[in-house]
């Protein structure tokens, strides 16, 4: 029986690599569906109905999926190289530790996707017309080498990310969530941070000169409890890290404290961003 189901399997897998049309949709989903690993490079989709569809440590490379209806998909460690999404319906799809080098997103429609753990590179920005749609929820990504200048993020959604040594000058992070993420050696001069939530983000070595954290929440409780949708908080304050960072010409007038997200905020005063913060407020535009 086992040799069977394998067999069905590889000659399903074949059928698709050759092209073969499968007649019924419902069908053909809930096969992909139970296929985990397998590899469909290549294999012309285009057009399919594959909502809701979860498919994990399938190869993609090169497939064609335009037109198709992923609403709620599930890319689980997935390779996606090449791949054509072009108009694709992604509203609500999750794509986790999963590659985009290279796909194509022209025209597609990207509501209410998640990115965990992804790799995104130049290639997946050029392919698309609006970065923002990509970053709407991106937690744990790394965006290191990646071409941000002068791009507006506003509203973006980076939690964990790692934008270590990237080129940030002049980006808009207005009202970003970039909780937890690596800044580390960034250039964000003249960099727009304002009303951003910066909870846990290090910014040792980053030139900041010319950068507005204006309002920005910077500073937060060690420890957070939650018990029947309460939430407390105990332990010593931290801040974001600006160990080393240029603050010349940065405007950090009413940076907060806030117990979680924007709840519960006060104004952060010039000594707890120097001995919390470890920043050097020399030429910085602070509050009093």
């Amino acid at each position: 029986m086992k040799r069977f189901v394998i067999v069905a399997l590889s000659i399903v897998a074949l059928n698709l690599a050759a092209g073969t049309t499968v007649r019924a949709e419902d069908t053909s989903r809930a096969l992909l569906s139970r296929c985990t690993g397998c590899n469909l490079g290549e294999v012309d989709l285009h057009g399919r109905d594959l909502h809701e569809i979860t498919l994990v440590g399938a190869n993609l490379d090169g497939t064609d999926l335009r037109g198709a209806n992923l609403r709620g998909a599930h890319f689980v460690g997935c390779h996606l190289r090449g791949a054509k999404l072009d108009g694709a319906d992604l509203t609500g799809a999750t794509f986790t530790g999963t590659s985009l080098d290279g796909v194509s997103f022209a025209n597609a429609t990207l509501t209410d996707v998640k990115l965990v753990g992804i790799r995104i590179t130049n290639q997946t920005l050029e392919s698309m017309r609006n970065a923002k749609l990509l970053f709407r929820s991106c937690t744990g990504c790394d965006l290191r080498a990646t071409n941000l200048r002068d791009l507006d993020l506003s509203d973006v959604r980076l939690i964990g990310a790692n934008l270590r040594g990237d080129d940030l000058q002049r980006t808009k992070f207005l009202r970003a969530h970039l909780v937890g993420a690596d800044m580390d050696d960034t250039d964000a001069r003249n960099a727009d941070l304002s009303d951003a939530s910066l909870l846990g983000v290090s910014f040792r070595n980053a030139h900041l000169e010319g950068a507005s954290l204006r309002n920005a929440s910077v500073c937060f409780p060690e420890t957070r409890h939650s018990y029947n949708g309460v939430v407390t908080v105990s332990g010593k304050t931290d801040c974001a890290d600006f160990s080393g960072a240029k603050l010349a010409g940065t405007d950090l007038r009413g940076v907060r404290y806030c117990e979680y997200d924007d709840h519960n905020c006060r104004p952060v005063t010039a000594d707890e961003l120097r001995t919390l913060g470890h920043a050097d407020l020399t030429g910085a535009r602070v509050d009093g």
